[in-house]
């Protein structure tokens, strides 16, 4: 809209209407998606094997950003680790710790290092949603007996539910585009940890299968409710994943 002011034009710019949380969901979904593809390749739920190979990513990916989040996060941006949680779960299926992924690495030099921040204690946060939703179908499919200290912590989405007035404000676009940029570079580092090294094949490199493809994601914030099971119309799939959901973040 263009106004008259004092004999000076003066153009309107219309602005974002939109949250962090919108901006993030959007900016990262194509990631999200790659991340997804090779979670799916890599890992699932449909039999103890593939459920171990799960909990083992998970635990090699998030050990690296969890200690880059306990030397960089300030007191209410860090989130509960939860790689204690997988090791016990994973010893519950006598299943060895896999050896830990290589350091997650960020630059947050500058007036934006808090946004950065936020950007991947979002990625970690949201995937409580989508693990619900995985415990869930565990249950649903008759694996109530599956350990589940990882899918079933309360203390993740209880930080989570913490963290929302925050993401969920109106933000500046530079600020937005730290939390972008530091998103996109946790998924990144998930997915590096779920691809296979380059020439070689997983089904014989490996003693986990690969999963059925008609596997349901595996890593997310994308719920639009406030339900601990995310409906088909929530934002559940993060990094982790969740059944034929809509997006937000492991």
């Amino acid at each position: 809209m263009a106004q008259l002011r004092r004999g000076a034009l003066v153009i309107e710019q219309p602005s974002d209407s939109r949250n962090l949380r919108a901006i993030l969901r959007e900016a990262t979904a194509h990631t999200h998606d790659q991340l997804d593809e090779a979670m799916r390749a890599a890992t699932g739920w449909t039999t103890t094997a593939h459920y171990a190979a799960f909990l083992s990513l998970q635990h090699a990916a998030r050990r690296p950003v969890e200690d880059w989040l306990d030397a960089h996060a300030p007191e209410g941006l860090c989130p509960p680790p939860q790689s204690p949680l997988i090791a016990t779960d994973l010893a519950a299926l006598r299943v060895e710790l896999p050896a830990k992924a290589s350091n997650f690495e960020l630059n947050i030099a500058g007036p934006h290092a808090k946004a950065s921040i936020l950007g991947v204690a979002w990625v970690l946060a949201g995937s409580s949603l989508g693990n619900r939703a995985i415990l869930h179908e565990l249950r649903r499919n008759g694996h109530e007996d599956w350990p589940s200290a990882f899918l079933g912590d309360d203390a993740m989405l209880a930080f989570w539910n913490a963290m929302r007035p925050g993401i969920e404000a109106p933000t500046s676009a530079e600020a937005a585009n730290a939390a972008t940029e530091a998103a996109q570079a946790t998924f990144a580092h998930f997915i590096a940890v779920a691809k296979p090294p380059s020439g070689t094949n997983p089904d014989q490199d490996s003693d986990v299968p690969t999963c059925d493809p008609e596997t349901p994601p595996i890593l997310d914030d994308a719920a639009t409710d406030d339900t601990l099971i995310p409906s088909e119309d929530s934002e559940s799939r993060q990094a982790g994943a969740t059944p034929k959901t809509t997006k937000e973040p492991v």
